[in-house]
């Protein structure tokens, strides 16, 4: 039996894209169909997850949580800005 307890989010996508520290190190890069995808600065420090550096975010409306993709474009993971996504940066 899993015991777990799943951590909601609370955080609006508004409040994690204003906050200084992801405006650091992302900017609005284009929008494809309703999602605003964000791009890693070039002078933004190197970013890592699951061991791979995050080159791009978006907000994932459905999970409420922020989607992390690789330099070409490959999912690497989910990031709950409540749990982990605050602490990344």
């Amino acid at each position: 039996m899993n015991t777990k307890k799943r951590i909601i989010n609370t955080i609006s996508a508004t409040e994690f894209f204003q906050h200084p520290k992801v405006k650091e190190c992302y900017k609005f890069w284009k929008k494809v169909g309703k999602r605003k995808i964000y791009k890693l600065r070039d002078t933004a420090r190197k970013i890592v997850l699951f061991g791979k550096k995050v080159f791009y975010i978006y907000w994932d409306a459905r999970h409420n949580d922020i989607e992390a993709l690789d330099k070409a474009g490959r999912h690497l993971g989910s990031i709950n800005p409540v749990v982990n996504g605050w602490t990344i940066f």
